[in-house]
């Protein structure tokens, strides 16, 4: 009779463990102001936040953002206070320092944004090295994916620490060439340039790549995480296959 009840009462706990799904976690994400893929006055803090926001409450465990400079944000990432960051282009040296998703957020284009008063019949899609034979001087963002091609095909580059400064070194004239992605970049000038962002064009995209998280490989929640994120999406797009 003893056994009998022991024996239903391990079957019960069982099932109750079953029942009851993993305890759920919050998992802490650092990123910067790049609307509208992410921005803490966009909505659900942004198109990107909001992917990653439901690929981890369909595991059962929130998402939060911590907003900061994108510099910060990877470094705080690497050395591991936090535990991810988005979203980046995949380079061969951040996989060497961040755990990379088989699977991207999504894809974005690339586009080469210029004024229409330097280049009145416009700019075609220009290679790096097209650019560097056409003498033109790019204003780039320090850490941004194009910074080491750039640097490899010899072109003229005026580095700036954020946006902000890239828009306003274009609106004066102090460089040819600003690159960013074509939805961020037509709503940052309008925010950082007002009227005179009608005075800048830009051209048919130059670059169409993923767009990764960065998990860290040093903050105990960075493998957790790239499993859970992984495991979500391959629930929802079986047949997506990895692009890098």
């Amino acid at each position: 009779m003893k056994l009998r009840f022991w024996i239903f009462a391990l079957i019960a706990l069982v099932l109750i463990q079953s029942a009851n799904p993993a305890r759920a976690e919050t998992f802490t994400f650092a990123i910067g102001e790049w609307p509208p893929y992410v921005g803490s006055d966009e909505p659900h803090y942004g198109t990107h936040a909001r992917i990653i926001t439901n690929a981890f409450a369909s595991a059962g465990h929130i998402a939060e953002y911590k907003f900061m400079p994108w510099r910060r944000a990877m470094k705080v990432v690497e050395g591991g206070s936090v535990p991810a960051t988005f979203p980046w282009v995949y380079t061969e040296d951040r996989a060497k320092r961040f755990f990379v998703p088989d699977r991207p957020i999504t894809t974005n284009k690339f586009v080469m944004f210029y004024r229409k008063d330097r280049f009145p019949d416009g700019l075609p899609a220009l290679t790096f090295d097209e650019i560097r034979e056409r003498g033109l001087t790019v204003v780039a963002v320090q850490n941004y994916w194009y910074e080491k091609p750039l640097e490899e095909a010899k072109v003229s580059v005026e580095t700036v620490v954020t946006e902000a400064q890239a828009w306003t070194m274009l609106q004066y004239k102090r460089a040819d060439i600003f690159i960013d992605g074509d939805n961020a970049g037509i709503r940052q000038k309008a925010e950082f340039l007002g009227d005179a962002a009608e005075e800048i064009t830009y051209s048919p995209p130059i670059h169409t790549v993923p767009l990764y998280i960065l998990f860290s490989k040093t903050h105990p929640h960075g493998k957790k995480m790239l499993e859970i994120w992984d495991g979500q999406v391959s629930e929802e797009n079986p047949e997506d296959p990895a692009v890098r």
